[in-house]
């Protein structure tokens, strides 16, 4: 794979050092390299250079796992070494400080992964330098931003093994279940995903890697009604023919119940889905 520069996320939530295993002895300090480096999570973001991309993915798998770690190509190009430090520059106000040395690192926080990207291109445009954005990579990169941002909360993220391999999955957690899935039409590569929790409404999603959301059909969990009989049984029918919909929509899309979810999840979709059986 090619040299040039690339954006590093983390997904865990507990700091991990950036030297994590490096049992080597800072001599002054007198403590293990890895408990003096500055440790990071899902709140800090790294812009830097590769001469060999892979090759620098491998060692951040090495450090965080492979989980916990999502790097992006951004753009090639020839002069890593003068390109990176013009983009360092205009990221300086973000870059984080080791606590025990006092010295500026490459590791960014207070800023989101695709800020970086757009300071970084256009430092890069003005640059006068030659380069290439490497688009197919960037594609997940709004797409997994904007998703994290949903549930910044509860700190959810999609498994870097999932997005990597476009696998659909399910998460499980804080009385949470949320489905997702990758897809792909003419506005480009998307995710999917639908959320339940027993104390909200459910939320379906699709968002794109252009950064537009469209919001997709969801159970509804109460219905207008009406004083008058005829009025109120069509508002039934049409409450039930929704559920129904909704219903087949999630079973084709693979959004249907396991058995896994958290109770008040189970419990809701049963009662409503039963609700439009026995209708």
């Amino acid at each position: 794979m090619g040299s040039g520069l690339y954006i590093v996320t983390l997904n865990n939530n507990d700091p991990i050092s950036v030297n994590q295993g490096d049992k080597r002895i800072r001599g002054k300090l007198n403590q293990p390299y890895e408990e003096i480096c500055i440790k990071v999570n899902r709140a800090n973001c790294k812009f830097g250079k590769a001469k060999n991309f892979e090759a620098r993915r491998q060692n951040y798998i090495k450090t965080f796992g492979q989980d916990n770690i999502v790097f992006t190509p951004l753009f090639e190009m020839g002069d890593i070494v003068k390109g990176e430090k013009i983009v360092l520059e205009k990221l300086k106000k973000y870059r984080a400080r080791n606590p025990f040395s006092h010295r500026i690192t490459e590791w960014l926080e207070n800023i989101e992964a695709v800020e970086v990207k757009k300071i970084a291109q256009s430092a890069l445009l003005t640059s006068g330098l030659s380069f290439k954005q490497f688009d197919a990579a960037y594609s997940m990169l709004e797409i997994e931003s904007t998703f994290n941002g949903h549930f910044k909360r509860r700190s959810f993220s999609i498994p870097q093994s999932s997005i990597s391999h476009r696998q659909q999955g399910k998460i499980v957690g804080f009385g949470w279940a949320i489905w997702y899935l990758f897809g792909l039409n003419e506005k480009g590569e998307y995710l999917d995903y639908y959320a339940s929790h027993r104390m909200t409404d459910d939320c379906h999603k699709r968002i794109y890697a252009s950064g537009q959301i469209e919001f997709l059909p969801a159970f509804p969990w109460a219905r207008e009604c009406s004083t008058n009989l005829e009025e109120d049984k069509k508002l039934e029918a049409e409450f039930i023919t929704e559920i129904l919909r909704v219903e087949k929509l999630l079973h084709e899309k693979g959004f249907g119940l396991d058995g896994n979810e958290p109770g008040g999840v189970l419990i809701n979709r049963i009662l409503l889905t039963t609700l439009g059986i026995s209708n």
